[in-house]
């Protein structure tokens, strides 16, 4: 049933719109339920302001300005209800990417720096925080004054793993790579796909497009199979995919490697494959 949604702000208004125009919104509750707890003695109560219901998940909405997100009362708020969520759902895991787009150094970086360490001191979760060469941007440096000792911490909290592209040049990266086309083959939905279609018959292609780069190598198979739906193909293979443009880095750099595969100096078939995908 379609009907009006209720706001009490211009701000409030905005985010409306927002999520209006979101096509992962499938629907809009204003005011959906309290939130009631017992904090320091004391009985807390909060509405929240909206509840989305978008394809994966439902998201909860608080509207403020942001001069009052430094207001003690309301920082307090968000907290309790923050946490109280998190433990009624059962998360266990917050991921935060893109980092890179933040300037450390800067005051936006350090408060978000000691925001991440309150939530790693208040919420029982691990922080998976995705980017670019973090340690370049500043986000674990040493220092003496303010800014970088607020920052030391962080680092100091932080376990560094690194996610290298995948390489082909000995028998156990080539293991790796094939691991990684069959599980795709497994997520992908075409009417005619086969076993191997990826592992076996494009392994070669898809390594030079992608250069080993997971994030090339996802953007060229949805695209590929945005096409094969559109065309009616419903299967990957070179002739389709060679119509499917990849991001820059990807195609600029992917000349030296598609050489030394067309030349047999290179594989990404593994020595001892036994028989074709099943």
């Amino acid at each position: 049933m379609r009907d009006h949604v209720i706001y009490e702000s211009r701000l409030e208004l905005s985010r409306l719109l927002f999520a209006d125009f979101d096509s992962s919104v499938r629907g809009i509750v204003a005011q959906p339920f309290l939130l009631k707890t017992v904090l320091e003695g004391k009985v807390r109560r909060h509405i929240p302001d909206y509840l989305l219901l978008t394809r994966e998940v439902p998201v909860v909405v608080d509207v403020k300005p942001l001069h009052r997100l430094s207001k003690p009362e309301v920082a307090f708020t968000f907290g309790w209800t923050r946490r109280d969520c998190v433990l009624s759902c059962d998360v266990c895991l917050v991921v935060l990417d893109d980092l890179h787009f933040l300037k450390w150094g800067q005051k936006s970086g350090i408060e978000v720096s000691n925001h991440l360490k309150w939530i790693a001191n208040e919420f029982p979760v691990m922080l998976l925080m995705v980017g670019v060469e973090l340690a370049k941007k500043g986000l674990f440096g040493e220092g003496t004054n303010g800014r970088d000792t607020a920052l030391a911490q962080t680092g100091r909290r932080t376990t560094r793993l690194g996610l290298r592209p995948f390489t082909i040049d000995a028998e156990a990266g080539r293991r790796e790579w094939r691991q990684m086309l069959l599980a795709l083959e497994q997520r992908v939905v075409l009417t005619d796909k086969h076993p191997g279609m990826l592992a076996d018959d494009l392994s070669d292609y898809l390594v030079a497009r992608s250069t080993g780069h997971i994030g090339s190598l996802m953007t060229l198979i949805n695209r590929g199979c945005q096409r094969a739906v559109r065309t009616g193909a419903e299967r990957l293979d070179q002739e389709l995919v060679d119509r499917v443009k990849n991001d820059e880095a990807s195609e600029a750099a992917r000349l030296e490697l598609q050489a030394a595969l067309d030349k047999k100096r290179l594989t990404s078939r593994p020595r001892s494959r036994g028989r074709r995908a099943a």
